[in-house]
C-alpha cells in the first residue's frame, strides 16, 4: 500500500504488529503492544518512519487513470 501512496498511522502499525505477536505466541490479545514499543521500533529502524501526507492529496493522486488501471 505504501507504494501506492497510502500510509499507515502509528496506531495501525501497532495494531498489525500486536496481531502478529499474538499469532507468534509472543503476546496475548489482552496485552497489545504499546506506543512505547512503537517508539523503540522507530529508534531502531528510523528509515521506516515517513511523514504522512494529507489524505486529500493521496486520494487525488490515486484517482489518476494510470494508477487506477495499474
Amino acid at each position: 500500500m505504501a507504494g501506492r501512496g497510502y500510509g499507515y498511522t502509528q496506531q495501525e502499525c501497532i495494531d498489525v504488529a500486536s496481531e502478529f505477536a499474538v499469532q507468534l505466541g509472543k503476546r496475548t490479545k489482552d496485552e497489545p503492544l504499546s506506543m512505547k514499543w512503537m517508539n523503540g521500533f522507530l529508534s531502531k529502524w528510523p528509515e521506516s518512519e515517513n511523514i504522512p501526507r494529507a489524505f486529500e492529496f493521496v486520494r487525488a493522486k490515486m484517482a489518476s487513470e494510470a494508477v487506477v488501471m495499474t
